[in-house]
């Protein structure tokens, strides 16, 4: 290569120095960007990550469970309306599905009956 041969002249060997200092300049900047480019990888990862935890926030808040109650949202509301009745005629209906099985499990007998004890001193 160029800067193996022995420098004839004054000026080739300013040009071969000059040569390496140029060729360790790009070999530097060659580390630089690849830790550039690990550093950016390893960032589009933890950024991935952190885009996955929030989508699955925003998936969490966005379904809304039932509670049970008719005003969840804190506004005032007249009880004549017809969204508020509907939401109390499915709450009724509601419970009285969650009643009927244990209701059935007391006609059973499945579930011990109430006895009445007298009191213990």
């Amino acid at each position: 290569m160029i800067l193996d041969a022995n420098p004839s002249t004054e000026l080739e060997a300013k040009l071969q120095a000059a040569l390496c200092a140029s060729n360790a300049a790009i070999e530097a900047q060659k580390q630089v960007i690849g830790g550039m480019q690990a550093q950016t990888v390893l960032q589009s990862m933890y950024l991935e990550g952190m885009r996955g935890q929030l989508q699955a926030q925003e998936v969490k808040k966005s379904k809304k469970r039932k509670t049970g109650k008719i005003n969840m949202d804190g506004q005032a509301k007249i009880l004549t309306q017809a969204e508020v009745v509907e939401g109390v005629k499915q709450w009724q209906t509601g419970q009285g599905q969650l009643r009927q099985p244990q209701q059935r499990r007391w006609q059973r007998g499945s579930m011990l009956q109430p006895q009445a004890f007298g009191k213990c001193r």
